[in-house]
């Protein structure tokens, strides 16, 4: 099995701007992170009360304790979107409770994907919280509760909307609905069609599912920014989050075939093809920055780096 190389992807020169971003606004970017996260834990305190009180407390407790150590573990899911924050001057505390919010309902459909696809761990780092609920509820068939975990997964998205319009307002809330609304079709037609799905609509499926859930947490982060600059971002940052999906393809390709469940690598002949796609990919994103501001250019430069190196950490050794 081949393991994934940066080389293979990003060009060498790249790797200067992100050490530029940090030079200019390291500090500052792990203290908004830090931030961030102290808002999730905080909003993670809240999910007690608001999935049930009264009589209802103690037997929700177990549910509600692992649906929480889960949530406040994918607070490290930020870090990319988070890159943009210092060039912009969104770190303050306003926007990091706002991004917290955002996180709440991004982690909505991750638990529903865990559920869908019975998911225990994530990449053996973690375990999702589907096994956290196994643990509790022992006598449950694993069907029964991947059936609630979809529904907890709902409630998630129900209540992270509600925390989001308190700390982003209404139309933040029902832009990030509108993001939801098209996720689920494209996490049903992934598991749920009737022929091979061509590459376009391999894509199609990509864009309505991986590149919408990290939407969600740039959408909220960039709410300050105007319209039409916050367009250009997306564009940017869409196209960041589909070669984070095509990589992390690539990383699951054993697990996959064996599932027999296609994905972006099964559409490609051979490991050439399937790596000049991703460095097209790549050529395509550093292309949308190159134009920018260099401390904005810089920082997405960094997200760039760290979403490929991120994907070689988590790729099996070489065989």
């Amino acid at each position: 099995m081949n393991a994934l190389r940066p080389d293979q992807v990003l060009p060498p020169a790249i790797r200067g701007r992100l050490q530029y971003h940090y030079r200019a606004h390291g500090a500052e970017l792990r203290r908004f992170r830090l931030a961030v996260q102290h808002a999730l834990e905080a909003e993670v305190g809240r999910l007690g009360p608001a999935f049930a009180d009264g009589c209802l407390q103690a037997p929700a407790a177990p549910i509600v304790a692992a649906l929480g150590r889960y949530i406040a573990w994918l607070g490290w899911c930020v870090w990319c979107c988070s890159h943009l924050a210092p060039p912009l001057g969104l770190t303050g505390a306003a926007d990091a409770r706002r991004l917290a919010a955002a996180t709440l309902v991004y982690t909505g459909p991750r638990l529903i994907d865990d559920a869908i696809d019975g998911h225990d761990d994530y990449k053996g780092k973690h375990p999702t919280a589907q096994r956290l609920l196994a643990r509790s509820f022992t006598g449950q068939a694993a069907a029964d509760l991947r059936a609630n975990g979809v529904l907890a997964g709902t409630w998630v998205i129900l209540h992270g909307l509600r925390r989001l319009e308190r700390h982003g307002g209404a139309e933040l809330a029902r832009a990030i609905q509108a993001l939801c609304h098209r996720i689920a079709p494209g996490a049903i037609l992934e598991n749920l069609h009737q022929t091979p799905l061509t590459w376009v609509q391999y894509c199609a499926i990509v864009e309505r599912k991986s590149v919408l859930y990290d939407q969600i947490l740039y959408r909220a982060l960039l709410d300050p920014v105007a319209e039409a600059k916050r367009a250009g971002l997306f564009d940017i940052t869409a196209k960041l989050s589909a070669l984070a999906q095509y990589l992390n393809d690539f990383n699951d390709k054993t697990e996959d075939s064996r599932r027999g469940q296609r994905s972006s690598y099964s559409h490609f002949k051979s490991d050439t093809e399937f790596w000049d796609r991703c460095r097209s990919q790549v050529n395509s994103i550093i292309a949308g920055f190159t134009p920018l501001p260099d401390a904005l250019g810089n920082a997405l430069a960094a997200a760039l780096v760290e979403t490929v190196d991120a994907a070689a950490r988590l790729s099996p050794p070489s065989r």
